[in-house]
């Protein structure tokens, strides 16, 4: 058996943009296909979604910094084959959309425009096809590291399981935004304030709901909440990187286990996995780091939680971890080489014979 990924790279290197492979569901082994996928015209296709038969990529229309359009693309996917239609793109501002998830039922998008600082959120037809943008979020202000935080840049979104929620990430700020989902408009309700200098960038919540994981990508931390009445209250601040480290790195990928008992970070610089076990009270406590390739930006757990990927953004490798079922801990199984750099991965529903 076998399962769909797509994998996501940057625009260097001879990148095609977007990549699919057949993932070994027993092996972990990822095995490239070989037909090109339609991406003309796009370049920096960094980050995907799946949902059913679709694949939503987000990336930019022109190479050259000074006229760079983003956009959000919809591909229709055959799992077996892993050939993609491209059926509609939809602009989605100026400069570098850096994320976008399926939510709401698979009604809406939600596209992170790290440069701008802004969120478009897009309906879905009933067709699958995005439709045009149905309201753009912008916020002001910066936060204390001068060189990067100088204004508001998103970096991620994620849904709450109960599907009610949207929380999206503000690197610029150190805060996540909280937003209520209704069928008819998404209501801003609420701004959880993350440590100074923090940096939030990606999110993983419990199954329950009950807690929120943050990677602080400028000060190598995860940052934790947790829900109290209609509210979250941030409860803990953890660092990732090794005692005694002292070179450059940024946090970066953050995943929950299926089986919600595991975290697992990327630093990128240190360049390893931190993996971390939760505990009743919601806090992350140590318990693995394993090392990766260089500056693994992207890192994804397979649905079934046998196999973790994580893609190494300057040297085009992606690594194969095996996920032990007792421990969460994690075991180099081998990897792939030659897609340039990777640093993202969309697994598509279900799995094929």
């Amino acid at each position: 058996m076998k399962r769909l990924c797509v994998v996501t790279t940057y625009s260097v290197r001879g990148s095609k943009g977007l990549y699919a492979c057949h993932a070994d569901v027993t092996t972990g082994a990822l095995f490239p296909l070989v037909e090109p996928l339609p991406v003309e015209g796009l370049f920096n296709t960094t980050f995907a979604a799946c949902f059913g038969d679709w694949l939503y990529a987000v990336g930019e229309t022109e190479q050259s910094p000074s006229s760079r359009q983003g956009v959000v693309v919809a591909f229709r996917m055959d799992r077996q084959t892993g050939q993609l239609c491209r059926t509609k793109t939809v602009a989605c501002g100026q400069g570098s959309p850096c994320h976008v998830i399926v939510f709401d039922g698979g009604r809406r998008l939600a596209v992170s425009q790290y440069k701008t600082g802004e969120l478009y959120v897009l309906k879905i037809a009933l067709d699958g096809l995005p439709e045009c943008v149905e309201i753009v979020f912008r916020t002001e202000g910066q936060g204390p590291v001068a060189n990067r935080q100088e204004g508001p840049h998103i970096h991620s979104a994620l849904e709450s399981p109960d599907r009610s929620t949207l929380f999206v990430a503000d690197l610029g700020l150190d805060c996540v935004f909280q937003y209520a989902v209704h069928p008819g408009a998404i209501e801003p309700i609420a701004r959880l304030i993350c440590p100074p200098g923090s940096g939030p960038r990606h999110m993983a919540i419990s199954q329950d709901g009950r807690f929120l994981w943050v990677t602080g990508e400028l000060d190598s931390t995860v940052i934790g909440f947790r829900r109290e009445g209609s509210g979250y209250r941030c409860f803990g601040h953890w660092p990732l990187l090794p005692a005694g480290f002292t070179g450059e790195s940024w946090a970066a990928e953050i995943r929950l286990h299926p089986n919600g008992q595991w975290l697992y970070a990327t630093n990128r610089g240190a360049d390893d996995v931190v993996v971390m076990a939760i505990q009743a009270d919601g806090s992350p406590v140590l318990i693995g780091r394993t090392p990766t390739g260089v500056w693994p930006r992207g890192m994804i757990v397979s649905p079934d939680g046998c196999f973790l990927y994580a893609g190494s953004q300057h040297r085009d490798r992606i690594d194969v971890f095996a996920i032990h079922p007792d421990t969460g801990l994690l075991s180099k199984q081998g990897g792939l080489e030659g897609i340039p750099s990777p640093v993202g991965f969309a697994f598509a529903d279900g799995t094929t014979c």
